[in-house]
């Protein structure tokens, strides 16, 4: 009976986990030109059911384009936190970027898919008002991120990989046949 209230089964090994790592965190996006980020990410990650979700906190530099032609002339430092359930993502950041010698805070907002932080597609909205002199004038940015080290590619990248998340389409075709 303890065996179907806890869902566990004597043979299985149990799979739910809870812990926390610090792991690189690289990314790429578009707030009106290219930009890049490298930093590191504190990772809290679950993948208990019902619990199946992260919590992050990170920090990156990042390097800005402010036109097709230049070279990344605009940079700064990005901080941010944010968290996901089952693969919705949500979480807010601030960034502090320099241009010709001034600088600019933009604070966003951001939704997204998320694969337990580790992989997030994202869309943030700056919240701040802006005004003509500020070298970035689009509101909206788009981003894709990713946190990973040794410790989340064995406990979880190997034993649940996004593309497992999905149906095994095989199974299903040569079941129907």
């Amino acid at each position: 009976m303890t065996q179907i209230l806890t869902g566990q089964n004597s043979e299985t090994e149990k799979t739910d986990e809870i812990f926390s790592t610090i792991a690189p965190r690289v990314g790429i996006g578009m707030h009106d030109y290219l930009n890049c980020e490298l930093g590191i990410s504190a990772l809290y990650i679950s993948n208990r059911p019902l619990q199946w979700g992260a919590a992050s906190f990170y920090s990156t530099y990042v390097f800005q384009q402010t036109d097709w032609q230049s070279k990344f002339n605009m940079h700064g430092i990005k901080i941010g936190i944010q968290s996901s359930w089952g693969i919705f993502m949500w979480g807010l950041e601030w960034k502090n970027m320099n241009y010709k010698g001034s600088y600019y805070n933009y604070l966003s907002p951001k939704i997204g898919l998320s694969w337990l932080d580790v992989v997030n597609i994202e869309y943030l909205i700056n919240a701040l008002d802006m005004n003509e002199n500020f070298p970035l004038q689009s509101r909206h940015q788009i981003a894709i991120n990713f946190s990973l080290n040794r410790k989340i590619y064995n406990n979880i990248w190997k034993k649940y990989p996004p593309i497992n998340i999905l149906p095994d389409c095989k199974t299903s075709i040569v079941k129907t046949l």
